[in-house]
């Protein structure tokens, strides 16, 4: 997954300009958000960006911070990232997360990167107009304990509109 996200930010090199999402949560309209489980000590801190040139690049990344003295088990995670607009190959859909736990007193950031080439010769900031991403995860456990799912709402920050 590292290799992927390396490619990714290679490729934002060229001429395409790069733009935040803004986080809704709780009426947060912020480029970085955090949350903590209700139960846990345990912290979700969010962000994104996208690129617009021939088509459409988003990455969002999250880190998981553990700030307990055990492991967060991330074998059973899954993640899914639902797009309003832009038809991503995975959208819509629980996948699994390559990362196996969060040591205690540590973090760990998921590096999620999503690209949707424009087939149709339409504009793709068309896309970006009314774009929502939602992302769920799920399946993470302390011990015997399931954590709390979390689910984040993001709206690109559109250039073309203001903001």
């Amino acid at each position: 997954m590292k290799a992927g996200a390396l490619l990714f930010i290679f490729m934002l090199g060229g001429c395409a300009s790069t733009f935040p999402y803004r986080i809704t949560n709780n009426e947060c309209g912020c480029e970085r958000y955090s949350t903590r489980d209700k139960q846990f000590e345990v912290s979700y801190i969010v962000s994104a960006k996208y690129t617009v040139k021939d088509g459409i690049s988003s990455q969002i990344n999250i880190e998981l911070q553990n700030t307990t003295h055990d492991t967060i088990d991330l074998s059973q995670m899954y993640v899914k990232i639902t797009s309003r607009n832009i038809p991503y190959r995975y959208n819509d859909k629980f996948l699994p997360i390559e990362v196996p736990f969060v040591l205690p007193e540590s973090r760990q950031t998921l590096n999620l990167v999503g690209e949707s080439l424009v087939s149709d010769n339409h504009d793709p900031w068309l896309k970006i107009a009314g774009e929502e991403l939602v992302v769920t995860l799920k399946g993470m456990r302390m011990g015997m304990h399931e954590l709390q799912q979390q689910v984040v709402h993001l709206v690109p920050l559109n250039p073309k509109l203001g903001s």
